[in-house]
């Protein structure tokens, strides 16, 4: 009778130790957080994904913006074909953006400048930084360019910036 009373206040205790244990276990805290950042970034994809017509505060210029689902980000540019003895012709921008938090994302893209016969090939690296209007479906931002050689790697190499434009837009919707 003794072993039995012991055996079940052992087994009661050792249930109660792992309960607690489960309770306050860091595993479980991370668990939480990460499903809670997992509704904080499906709100802010849904918030961001989509096409936004951009125009630049100094700039004589109009942009494409697009961020996917997936967290790709394309732009395209209207000055693109360049402008001779200004701006050296250049691609389409490919890269991929982030969530931030209140409704701002931090995006990079990379591009290149074609050869010509002024100036040589080179890497264009772009970084963005957003701020969305969910009710006004706009955003601003800044958009900071850097130049690297065709040899270099612009994803863990440094320039410094050639400049910093200033930029606002509107979602392109299909109404």
């Amino acid at each position: 009778m003794k072993i039995r009373k012991a055996f079940v206040a052992f087994t009661v205790c050792a249930l109660c130790s792992l309960n607690i244990a489960n309770i306050f276990s860091p595993e479980r805290v991370k668990a939480e957080t990460q499903i809670e950042n997992s509704d904080n970034l499906s709100a802010c994809r849904k918030l961001v994904v989509g096409t936004y017509f951009i125009l630049y505060k100094d700039l004589p210029t109009r942009s494409l913006l697009t961020f996917t689902q997936d967290g790709n980000f394309f732009a395209i540019d209207s000055i693109q074909g360049g402008i001779e003895g200004l701006v050296t012709p250049f691609s389409d921008a490919h890269g991929s953006w982030k969530c931030n938090g209140n409704q701002e994302v931090s995006a990079i893209t990379l591009s290149f400048t074609y050869q010509t016969t002024e100036a040589a090939g080179r890497i264009n690296r772009a970084e963005f930084h957003l701020k969305f209007n969910s009710k006004t479906e706009t955003v601003e931002g800044t958009v900071t360019i850097r130049f690297f050689d065709l040899t270099a790697n612009p994803l863990q190499d440094t320039t410094p910036p050639v400049a910093t434009y200033i930029f606002s837009g509107q979602r392109v919707t299909a109404d």
